[in-house]
């Protein structure tokens, strides 16, 4: 009988051989035996070879010589004592897949988004060729237990899905693909990748069942009873649903919204939705199962530190007890509940033998301070303007809604992510609105500026953070009219410092000037000769009271000494050579002497030339 098979380990070689070829497949026996015992080899649960094993040895060994396409599938060992006894429903301890490649079938891959399916639901499955085949008409076979059960043509394509609606408990199994160029009967084939189908029972199934006999082949049940009733209850299957949260932190007191929503693709007339805390089912609710799409919400009030976890939904179509909820949703959100400021205060332990006691007037061995901080929170900002010019007044407002118990909030008015100033606002009603006044503002004072707030009292230098939105405000530099005037003054005192200072200077070095001429011998003039209107090109004047030549000549002389400054008749310049270290003059200025001079002028580029002025 089948409950005396028992299973058996296998091992094979090479899993994958061409049609033609050998396989040895071994079976172990790891169980401890005192007799002879039989072993079955077992190819998709079915019996293909028996062979005795004695009681001294623990394997033996299976030969298939020339395997066919046919002999590919899914292989095991058992064994049991009786000799004709067949596989049955019993597994190995472990499986192997043998596939056999030949000129006629070819294994596909075969996919399903589920494999386990209620009675009545829909099923698709997806064959696939994985390897490449050249463009023709192809036939993919959807297997059932090796046997045919549907099949589909395709032409250039490299796969095609098969649809099973309306499944009943027959249609379990387990299901493979194989594809061929032609055609074949419904039991030539056998694909060697494959799938297990589960249909199970639902809810509808449950009822008092009885069994009867007749020799009529399609006799109905009737009014008639068995000699004896089993009930059946189906309890519906726990099945993940989606979750979503309105928030993911808040504080102790808060209170949270949490939605449960899924597609209920079974018939039914109420589904059962479970909120999970950490896997367990926290609360439940019955929803009218009208509709596929189910929705439903959770509030969560006054939550504490311990309501902290991974949050999921699931739901059935069955009525469960919350502890028997066990299972995680489709998604999970992670629910965070920190202490508040309304946690600060001195903490003892004590004990006692009651469950429900109170701490009463004792108190603890020891005692322990907690200070719990307001975390900061970004607040909302609005400004009157963006623009103004220094000295102006600056107006700014701060609100937020304050989701949290509190006596007081603290707000402040931030510039540059820096808390700038604070205010005390009584919390009275959720919405805080506070509005900052800035007078008389400066250059300095632009920015970016933005609101915080927090239920407790932080210094300035401690709030460094950005509130919920930012407000750019730049304040421009303005002249007072007293700032104006000065300007205007303090340029002209100073242009006419100047211009008096030129004009003294011009009066007191007027009677004799030096002009150093350019180096460019043909633009200089030629020492000793007569007065003349020849423009003179100089870099540097400077002046020159009194003028040296040596053995000067008398006319020379006395045209130096008729020099005036004073005269009102445009001058006309005479030049005469001014002996220096760098400048050899002869002796006696004769008219050779004067050539040879000129000569040595223009060669020389150190050359200096003293003006004199004469009246013709």
């Amino acid at each position: 009988s089948p409950d005396d098979v028992s299973p058996a380990e296998i091992f094979l070689g090479k899993p994958r051989v061409k049609e033609g070829q050998e396989v040895r497949f071994k079976c172990k026996v790891v169980d401890v035996r005192t007799r002879r015992v039989y072993v079955l080899l077992c190819k998709n649960g079915a019996t293909v070879r028996t062979a005795g094993l004695e009681q001294s040895k623990d394997d033996i060994e299976f030969l298939i010589d020339k395997v066919t396409v046919e002999d590919s599938g899914m292989y095991t060992c058992s064994y049991t004592v009786e000799e004709h006894a067949a596989c049955g429903n019993v597994t190995g301890r472990n499986s192997i897949a043998l596939e056999v490649v030949g000129s006629r079938l070819q294994n596909a891959a075969i996919q399903s988004p589920r494999t386990n399916v209620a009675k009545g639901e829909d099923i698709e499955l997806t064959c696939s060729i994985s390897e490449y085949v050249e463009p023709s008409t192809l036939h993919m076979y959807l297997l059932k237990n090796g046997d045919n059960k549907l099949s589909n043509a395709l032409y250039n394509k490299s796969h095609t899905r098969f649809s099973i609606k309306n499944v009943t408990q027959e249609d379990a199994g387990i299901y493979s693909c194989v594809y061929t160029s032609k055609a074949y009967g419904t039991r030539e084939a056998d694909g060697q990748r494959s799938i297990l189908i589960r249909v199970y029972v639902t809810v509808e199934d449950s009822g008092l069942y009885t069994c009867i006999y007749t020799v009529e082949e399609h006799a109905a049940c009737g009014n008639v009873t068995g000699r004896n009733s089993f009930p059946l209850e189906v309890a519906g299957e726990i099945l993940p649903a989606k979750i979503t949260a309105t928030q993911s932190s808040l504080g102790e007191g808060e209170d949270l919204t949490l939605t449960c929503s899924t597609t209920v693709n079974q018939s039914c007339a109420e589904v059962y939705v479970y909120l999970c805390l950490k896997e367990i089912g926290k609360i439940s609710r019955t929803v009218t199962c009208s509709i596929n799409l189910i929705t439903e919400t959770f509030l969560l009030t006054n939550v504490k530190l311990e309501d902290s976890g991974n949050y999921s939904c699931v739901y059935s179509t069955s009525n469960h007890s919350l502890s028997e909820v066990n299972k995680t949703g489709e998604n999970i959100v992670h629910i965070q509940v920190h202490v508040t400021v309304e946690d600060s205060g001195l903490y003892t332990c004590s004990y006692t033998v009651e469950e429900h006691a109170s701490c009463g007037n004792v108190t603890g061995n020891n005692s322990i301070p907690l200070e719990v901080v307001g975390e900061i929170l970004p607040a909302k900002i609005t400004a009157a303007q963006s623009s103004l010019r220094q000295g102006e007044n600056l107006t700014l407002t701060c609100s937020t809604t304050v989701n949290q118990s509190c006596a007081e909030v603290y707000v402040y008015l931030c510039l540059n992510g820096i808390g700038k100033i604070s205010r005390t606002v009584t919390c009275s009603i959720n919405l805080v609105t506070e509005t900052f006044l800035l007078t008389n503002v400066k250059q300095e004072d632009s920015g970016n500026y933005s609101c915080v707030y927090s239920t407790s009292n932080h210094s300035l230098s401690e709030v460094n953070k950005t509130g919920g939105n930012t407000v750019r405000i730049n304040v421009t530099y303005s002249i007072t009219p007293d700032e104006g005037k000065t300007a205007v003054i303090i340029p002209l005192l100073v242009v006419a410092a100047a211009l008096v200072l030129g004009m003294f200077v011009i009066h007191k070095y007027r009677d004799t000037i030096t002009l150093r001429l350019c180096r460019n011998p043909a633009t200089r003039p030629v020492a000793g000769e007569p007065g003349n209107s020849t423009t003179i090109t100089y870099a540097k004047v400077q002046k020159r009271k009194d003028v040296k030549i040596d053995n000067p000549d008398a006319s020379v002389v006395a045209a130096v000494h008729s020099f005036d400054s004073s005269g009102a008749a445009p001058a006309v310049y005479s030049l005469v050579m001014h002996c220096e270290e760098k400048t050899e003059l002869p002796k006696d200025c004769n008219a050779e002497g004067h050539n040879t001079a000129k000569q040595v002028a223009r060669n020389d580029m150190y050359a200096h030339y003293s003006t004199q002025v004469d009246y013709n």
